[in-house]
């Protein structure tokens, strides 16, 4: 459902269901901070200044953490992970064990 962040005031609505399957929506409406649940937007917010200037180049030589994309491309490029190699063989044995008990099973109900 749409909601509304102009300057006039927000209108958010929320999503509920019933136990008979029936969807129905709470519209509620207000200005902009009760719609964020916060009275003060993100640019209007006053922050803690930082203890000491900003690195950018530190900043840039740290060692990336572990869920960050950077980290990720690092620990990709040194993984020991093999493809599996599988005789084609062997992998058609296989499937043809599991359709036929696919097929016992279905004729079974």
């Amino acid at each position: 459902m749409p909601t509304d962040y102009s300057d006039q005031g927000a209108t958010a609505y929320a999503r509920s269901s019933t136990a008979f399957g029936v969807t129905t929506y709470e519209v509620t409406s207000g200005t902009k901070a009760s719609a964020s649940r916060h009275p003060l937007s993100a640019l209007d917010r006053d922050f803690a200044k930082p203890l000491q200037e900003l690195d950018i180049a530190y900043q840039l030589s740290k060692r990336p953490t572990y869920w960050s994309v950077r980290g990720w491309i690092e620990r990709s490029a040194y993984s020991s992970v093999q493809p599996v190699v599988e005789d084609p063989d062997m992998r058609t044995r296989r499937f043809e064990e599991v359709k036929r008990s696919l097929l016992a099973s279905a004729s079974r109900l």
